[in-house]
């Protein structure tokens, strides 16, 4: 599955965003967050798997950024 999301904190490990198409929040966990800030938009696959937890916690297995914010 694929979602575009806007980043809203940048954790160790873990990026907490706002998915574009449903406006909930999702916590992935991912590699290399620290090329990403609040406010850029990513698009990010994952297996569609995901907790119950509040936010919802997916794993990434590929994420890239679309924009940097302005």
């Amino acid at each position: 599955m694929t979602i575009c999301a806007t980043v809203l904190a940048v954790l160790d490990g873990a990026l907490l965003v706002r998915d574009c198409c449903t406006c909930r929040q999702i916590l992935v966990h991912t590699q290399g967050t620290s090329c990403f800030r609040p406010g850029d938009r990513a698009r990010i696959r994952y297996s569609g798997a995901s907790t119950r937890s509040l936010p919802p916690q997916i794993t990434a297995t590929e994420i890239c950024r679309i924009c940097r914010r302005c």
